[in-house]
């Protein structure tokens, strides 16, 4: 599954970041699909974010706050290490990793990896995706937009019928994987392209 990806890099005075922000925004109206936004933002959100150093003051993160609001931006839960800079005095977490509500909604992965800074004063931050996601069969889901097709009642009752050599559980069983595969094949025939089709009109709209 293809995203979008911004790196960051923000710059140490707060009105420079100031333009970042703005960016970021100008960014995020046009923005269509799944986002990813990561780097050094060079600043904290909330106060455990550097509990040694300087007293952090609201004027600080005021924008940045903001800014993750207004976009409904939202950060990615991370693990490993706490902090993410140092100058061997001090520890703060300012490099992070921003998703997008279309990103929440559609990936497996909603979690970033804080990795060892070895030499560095920066910590990576890693960010695994699945290998295999193609691989692995998807759950099949029932979704009421198949209830409405005008050929779905008529391939419940075709998928129903059959032998009844019992009256057990079994052979509920048997009739109930025949529906399922047959609503299968109503999903695939119908409703495979929908993804394709959603794009071409919003490049049709952009066009317009």
């Amino acid at each position: 599954m293809g995203f979008n990806f911004t790196a960051v890099y923000g710059l140490h005075t707060l009105e420079n970041r100031r333009c970042l922000w703005r960016d970021l925004d100008g960014i995020n109206i046009v923005q269509q699909g799944l986002w990813l936004i990561m780097g050094d933002y060079n600043t904290i959100r909330p106060g455990e974010d550097r509990p040694i150093g300087n007293p952090v003051q609201e004027l600080e993160i005021r924008n940045f706050n903001s800014f993750i609001d207004d976009t409904a931006l939202v950060e990615m839960r991370t693990s490993g290490r706490n902090f993410t800079w140092t100058n061997g005095h001090t520890c703060s977490k300012i490099d992070r990793a921003l998703v997008n509500v279309e990103w929440m909604l559609q990936m497996t992965c909603l979690e970033v990896w804080v990795m060892d800074p070895r030499c560095f004063d920066h910590s990576p931050l890693n960010i695994t995706f699945e290998d295999n996601e193609d691989k692995v069969p998807k759950p099949f889901k029932f979704l009421n937009h198949l209830a409405e097709h005008k050929d779905f009642l008529s391939i419940v009752s075709g998928a129903w019928q059959g032998s009844n050599e019992d009256s057990t559980m079994k052979d509920v069983w048997k009739r109930l994987k025949k529906v399922k595969q047959g609503m299968k094949d109503l999903k695939n025939a119908e409703y495979s392209a929908v993804g394709d089709k959603i794009k071409q009109c919003r490049k049709q709209l952009c066009e317009l």
